[in-house]
């Protein structure tokens, strides 16, 4: 049987995260004038942007330290649901996020610890199926993941990802095609959001990070 793991980059390596960095991220958080490291909910290039500024709840496979959530507690009322099996990473979530938040925010290690029942209206992945693609038969792949998010979406959910396929050529098509994905929008080598083009040089193929949007379960 599979196995759900972490997996990929600093799926078993703590980030080195002194006092320092977590007071950076903490200000991130409750000054205005510094520049939140989150993947945005609005921009030019997604045409829900308003239906995901004022969703109710969001759903982050691989939240690592939580670096999305600092955006999204600081620009939006959404409740933040985030799943990360890497608990080296996971530790470091309220290092980077104010623990006003907590009270919508509740974070998982485990599918089954999600309430029964659960729908999301936003389902997010940044940097990180870009890892795990279709490597390895031993561990959970991009189609049995993103299947798995499926129970957990509804007819009007909106799917963002922002992902490259510079380790895994065609990963991309194979999700589209196993889990009957058609994409609203497609935008390959996606540039529209600088404070997220800061890996964009680190990716094999050199065609940087891709925008994925789609609706539905």
């Amino acid at each position: 049987m599979k196995e759900f793991e972490a997996v990929g980059v600093n799926a078993g390596t703590p980030p080195e995260i002194d006092s320092k960095m977590a007071a950076m991220a903490q200000a991130y958080s409750s000054v205005h004038h510094h520049e939140p490291v989150s993947f945005p909910m609005e921009f030019d290039e997604n045409p829900y942007s308003d239906k995901c500024v004022n969703a109710n709840s969001l759903f982050e496979i691989g939240f690592g330290c939580g670096r999305n959530a600092i955006g999204i507690h600081k620009d939006t009322d959404i409740h933040y649901h985030g799943l990360e099996p890497n608990e080296t990473m996971s530790k470091w979530f309220w290092d980077w996020n104010d623990k006003k938040y907590e009270k919508r925010t509740s974070l998982y290690k485990d599918w089954d610890e999600i309430e029964d029942g659960t729908k999301f209206d936003v389902m997010l992945s940044t940097f990180v199926l870009q890892h795990i693609t279709y490597n390895s038969s031993d561990v959970w792949n991009v189609t049995d993941i993103i299947n798995k998010m499926k129970e957990y979406a509804h007819e009007n959910t909106t799917w963002i990802l922002y992902e490259h396929d510079g380790e895994y050529a065609g990963w991309i098509d194979r999700m589209f095609s196993e889990c009957g994905i058609e994409p609203i929008v497609y935008h390959r080598g996606y540039t529209g959001i600088e404070s997220h083009t800061h890996r964009d040089s680190l990716v094999g193929n050199k065609q940087g990070h891709h925008l994925l949007i789609w609706r539905g379960v």
